[in-house]
């Protein structure tokens, strides 16, 4: 082989090494900048944002398994239990209780017969992070009275991290139930068309909002909260009606 041929080989050689070498380190900055590889640092005080939030809540319910709190309201105590099946949700609740996020909130939103609903009207006025809870959404967990659901904004399927809601609702017919699963195509099981016939609920939010709880001691409070005078155009009690949220360790 000339020393022209060998000269022109090295060359193309080098020029290999040198385009390797920068497609390495852009690899390497894009994941340094947040990209797959992401680290997401303590799960119990890293600024959760739209971008991090799966991650962060992932790694938070890992940690910390609670799901039990209780709910205080002027009227008396409700206890709540969160779903398992539902990870996301119940680590954000059980963070923001933990932090005391809930102990200057209020029941907002008032609809006698379909649901009572607490946090924060506007997020702004917590200079909140702007994040939402991905939806997960479980078919067997639906709107019975003392469900526990997280509120929508701006027609995202994600949920508010910053109010909850709780279902009042109303005792249903099985025709009623009948026709409204004709009209909707929504299937209804059986234990639940049960339950929507006793306890009542509110099944027209099924599959829309995320269930993550459920209030098992102290139904009898939500009535007294949804019987509290409101406006009714505006949705909004007259009075204000605050409530604490503490987690049973």
């Amino acid at each position: 082989m000339t020393r022209t041929r060998l000269a022109g080989l090295a060359r193309m050689l080098n020029l290999s090494h040198l385009l390797a070498a920068l497609i390495l380190f852009a690899l390497f900055n894009c994941n340094k900048r947040g990209g797959g590889q992401e680290e997401i640092g303590d799960p119990d005080t890293v600024r959760i944002t739209g971008r991090n939030a799966r991650k962060v809540l992932t790694a938070y319910a890992k940690k910390h398994p609670d799901n039990l709190v209780v709910i205080s309201t002027p009227f008396g105590d409700m206890k709540a239990q969160l779903y398992e099946q539902t990870p996301l949700h119940r680590a954000n609740f059980i963070r923001l209780a933990k932090g005391g996020f809930w102990d200057t909130a209020s029941f907002h939103r008032v609809i006698k017969d379909f649901m009572v609903q607490a946090g924060y009207p506007a997020k702004t006025t917590m200079n909140l992070e702007d994040y939402l809870v991905p939806y997960e959404n479980d078919p067997m967990r639906f709107h019975k009275k003392g469900a526990l659901g997280m509120a929508h904004h701006d027609g995202s399927p994600g949920s508010s991290p910053f109010d909850f809601y709780i279902v009042d609702g109303t005792v249903l017919t099985k025709d009623s139930l009948n026709n409204f699963s004709s009209a909707t195509g929504r299937i209804l099981f059986p234990d639940h068309v049960q339950t929507y016939t006793t306890l009542g609920g509110a099944p027209h939010l099924d599959s829309a909002y995320t269930v993550f709880g459920e209030v098992v001691e102290g139904l009898h409070i939500i009535d007294s909260i949804a019987n509290v005078p409101a406006d009714v155009k505006a949705e909004k009690p007259l009075r204000r009606i605050p409530v604490k949220v503490k987690v049973v360790e």
